[in-house]
């Protein structure tokens, strides 16, 4: 889904629904090789062509409606995924399904004997921590799978399952461990890579964002820009929250904004290199496009600047940036204090992107989230630029039904 969301091709559930059956089969693409097959009889089904050793084959992956457009493409990423690693979507599919065995070792019998190989360097009470860890932790599915066809998404479930029992330190423990039985099993030669590498507790858990970064739920959006469209808080404060939600950076990137940063002409935002948060050291700029909104808001910002160089200058003082309890409070004084603040518009955004079906890595690279492998990250850095542009309409026009960007502006001229 690099290409699917952003190419001016990809399908959209409408048009889905409304394809008509004809004569003979026909396809319709979604992108990156998926696409959705229309039988004259009126069945839909999901497919995805790809090339594997020189050779074109095709995956069924299933039948629409039951296989929603969300679900076709997680499909379709796993399968590219899988690609990736070397391996043949379709053989994957049969082994999955019991109807090819894959010959490698299951999970827990690599993380058997990863333990007996290392246990004698271990003192007993951690032997003992290490083992409940692990083996008390794995579900059933999990142990018995093959080591080859372990997945990210396999090993969140397992994490995930651990950290919804309030257990957010052993989580973190868990997801470790697992990590140390792939590595293993890369020596052995049982696989090539570890689909977990750069995974992180912060990534999986959710205890981190509960307690520092609070967020309403997706189904109470409506309801949120409904009290915000409605307060009678500053202006320039409500026009700010607007603008948090549709370009969803850290609280301090755009607080500290200058007006010069902003290229309206063509819709992009560059975050200076010395704004940006960083764990490696390594700090570059972050372009962020703008979609039709933001930039209705930005200019509405700037009108109220005044001479400030920020577009977010604090009321009294324009020589100085906006605070963040600035737009805390507001959030406070509509009822949501301890439920919602202005970092919590960056999970809002992760979570509606990912039921709407972006690709991970797209969303990933908006947030500007480290990468810990260097090569990783400059590849990243090259890529995702078109399809981040078309994630950030498509984010604006979304929520346009919830914002009323006129009415504020109308309302208090």
């Amino acid at each position: 889904m690099l290409n699917v969301l952003c190419n001016g091709m990809a399908l959209t559930y409408q048009q889905i629904k409304n394809l008509k059956p004809k004569n003979k089969d026909y396809k319709k693409f979604d992108g990156e090789g998926l696409y959705i097959l229309v039988r004259p009889n009126g069945s839909k089904v999901w497919r995805y062509k790809y090339r594997f050793q020189g050779r074109e084959k095709t995956l069924t992956i299933g039948t629409y409606p039951p296989i929603s457009l969300k679900l076709a493409r997680e499909e379709h990423l796993k399968a590219r995924l899988e690609l990736q690693q070397g391996e043949d979507p379709s053989t994957q599919k049969q082994i999955r399904q019991g109807r090819v065995k894959s010959g490698k070792s299951s999970f827990l019998e690599v993380a058997e004997e990863w333990f007996a190989k290392n246990e004698g360097r271990w003192k007993e009470n951690y032997k003992k921590k290490l083992r409940s860890n692990i083996f008390s932790n794995i579900s059933k599915g999990f142990a018995n799978k093959p080591i080859d066809l372990i997945r990210v998404y396999d090993v969140e479930k397992e994490v995930e399952k651990v950290d919804a029992r309030g257990a957010h330190y052993l989580a973190g423990r868990f997801l470790d461990n697992i990590k140390r039985i792939l590595n293993y099993a890369i020596r052995r030669r049982l696989i090539v890579s570890n689909p977990v590498q750069f995974l992180t507790a912060k990534d999986i858990t959710t205890s981190y964002e509960q307690r520092h970064h609070p967020c309403i739920p997706v189904s109470e959006t409506k309801q949120f820009f409904r009290k915000l469209n409605k307060s009678k808080s500053n202006k320039r404060h409500v026009l700010a929250l607007f603008l948090f939600a549709l370009v969803f950076v850290r609280s301090k990137e755009l607080r500290m904004s200058k007006i010069i940063e902003f290229d309206l002409k063509n819709n992009k935002w560059v975050v200076p290199a010395q704004n940006m948060k960083s764990k490696l050291n390594k700090k570059e700029e972050h372009v962020v496009p703008l979609s039709g909104l933001a930039v209705k808001v930005i200019r509405e910002l700037i009108k109220l600047s005044g001479e400030s160089e920020y577009l977010l200058p604090q009321e009294n003082d324009g020589s100085k940036h906006m605070d963040e309890n600035a737009t805390n409070n507001v959030i406070h004084e509509i009822g949501y204090k301890g439920r919602m603040c202005t970092h919590g518009f960056r999970t809002l955004a992760s979570t509606t992107l990912h039921e709407q079906g972006f690709e991970p890595h797209v969303i990933e690279r908006q947030l500007a989230h480290d990468e810990n492998n260097a090569i990783k990250a400059a590849y990243n850095r090259a890529e995702y630029l078109e399809q981040r542009k078309c994630m950030m309409d498509a984010w604006g026009e979304y929520l346009e039904q919830f914002i009323d960007v006129e009415g504020i502006i109308n309302e208090r001229n």
